[in-house]
């Protein structure tokens, strides 16, 4: 048998939502695609647009990890694989790279497993990947697919609850080419927050899901606003404010930061895409970066075709 996914970009982190709210986002190039073959032995090949600092060693490279993961958990494993990965998520960029990889990964395993009897259901599986990847925010977007809350329990469980919109915004994504280790974006945030910021995020991030709900898009540059992390990653993107303002100055309904960044998401209507991405890339081009902008969707989730009789859906 053979298994293909093709795993969408992600925003987390959207607005006031840290670590919690993310959004799959659905362009050509931003994918990251992998196929398994069952095989005698593992080989890995890599490649792709952004295939660079991609270990081709089992050990090392995320895929690879991620299937032995859910393999160990279902208590099964085959022989070996030749496993194949296309990767045009920027690593390092803020558009949940990683999580693309791990999730990428278990739905790999997970297709194996049931061809044999074996079930690794969502909750089991967004556990593992919450487990490798510290938070659930990117994955569950990306299993999911649209806008997503993800849930982590105090026993490390995790659940994902895909908001029930009746239609998407259009999403411009701008991507300086300089990349951020999101370690060292992690690294400036405080152990804890005043009372009062927590207290916003809280009402803004209510706002934002009852925003996107009930198609108020006009309340989303208020229910965008936050204080938990993007005031003390000031220091690591200067041009934050900037970019948003021209965003929104442009007809966007508001942006923010993607996920630990560099990358920024503004979410727009669909008539002033072509404007958006303009002005996005003017602002970046005046503080002297280099960027990509894309137009996106907001993507319908991870995809599984398992040769030759199914075609999923991952978040339908």
């Amino acid at each position: 048998m053979n298994v293909e996914v093709v795993v969408p970009a992600t925003v987390a982190n959207l607005g006031p939502g840290f670590d919690c709210l993310g959004m799959a986002v659905d362009t050509f190039k931003l994918r990251l695609c992998c196929r398994f073959d069952a095989a005698d032995g593992v080989r890995i090949s890599v490649g792709g647009a952004a295939s660079d600092g991609i270990s081709d060693y089992p050990g090392e490279n995320l895929v690879s990890r991620a299937m032995e993961e859910a393999f160990a958990a279902a208590g099964a494993r085959p022989r070996g694989y030749d496993l194949r990965i296309d990767n045009g998520i920027p690593l390092a960029g803020g558009l949940g790279s990683s999580a693309a990889a791990v999730i990428g990964g278990l739905l790999l395993a997970r297709a194996w497993l049931e061809c044999r009897g074996r079930r690794l259901d969502d909750e089991r599986l967004l556990a593992l990947a919450a487990r490798m990847e510290g938070h659930a925010d990117n994955a569950a977007a990306a299993l999911c697919g649209g806008v997503t809350l993800a849930v982590q329990r105090d026993d490390g469980r995790a659940f994902a609850y895909r908001l029930p919109l009746l239609e998407y915004p259009a999403v411009v994504l701008a991507v300086p080419a300089r990349r951020q280790a999101t370690r060292q974006a992690r690294n400036v945030l405080p152990a804890q927050v005043p009372h009062g910021d927590a207290a916003f995020n809280a009402a803004r991030s209510a706002l934002l899901v009852a925003a996107l709900t009930g198609g108020k898009y006009e309340l989303l540059y208020e229910a965008m606003v936050d204080r938990l992390h993007e005031p003390y990653r000031r220091c690591l993107y200067p041009w934050l404010d900037g970019l948003r303002e021209a965003a929104v100055a442009a007809g966007a309904y508001g942006a923010c930061l993607s996920g630990a960044g560099p990358a920024a998401a503004a979410l727009t209507p669909a008539d002033r895409v072509s404007a958006v991405a303009s002005a996005m890339q003017a602002c970046l081009a005046d503080a002297g970066l280099e960027a990509e902008v894309y137009r996106a969707a907001v993507s319908a989730g991870a995809l599984v075709r398992v040769h030759p009789e199914v075609t999923l859906v991952q978040g339908a």
